[in-house]
């Protein structure tokens, strides 16, 4: 049986009797805003990387999705530049901003295993 992509605040029936009303995970109705220690955290991670783009997106609990791009990692890694993706938590600086990903092409020139700190993931590219 095809699936059906349901619209937003379309109502469905699941089971009879049943009836759900279908809402957006991204519900864009309210202003999204950071804390004020994520802002600031932003704003230190912009000046220190002020030659390199800086992609920041709000999350809903107040922290903030944050990708710097080209960093420079060095001759020893193929590509030697990447982009470095992470989350800084609502809970920042209470919160560890951990992990940290990298492209998953990333690897050693000398063909050697990346070090402890580092590992591969799969999944969707």
């Amino acid at each position: 049986m095809p699936l059906k992509q349901i619209g937003d605040c379309e109502t469905i029936a699941l089971h009879e009797g049943q009836k759900f009303c279908a809402t957006a995970p991204d519900d864009n109705s309210q202003e999204v805003k950071m804390t004020p220690e994520v802002e600031r955290a932003i704003a230190q991670i912009e000046q220190t990387f002020s030659g390199n783009l800086v992609k920041v997106e709000a999350e809903a609990q107040g922290g903030a999705y944050v990708i710097v791009h080209d960093l420079l990692l060095g001759k020893q890694y193929l590509p030697s530049s990447s982009w470095v993706g992470f989350t800084i938590s609502y809970a920042y600086p209470h919160a560890d901003v951990y992990p940290h990903y990298l492209d998953a092409e990333l690897r050693r020139v000398d063909g050697l295993v990346q070090g402890a700190g580092l590992s591969v993931t799969t999944g969707a590219k």
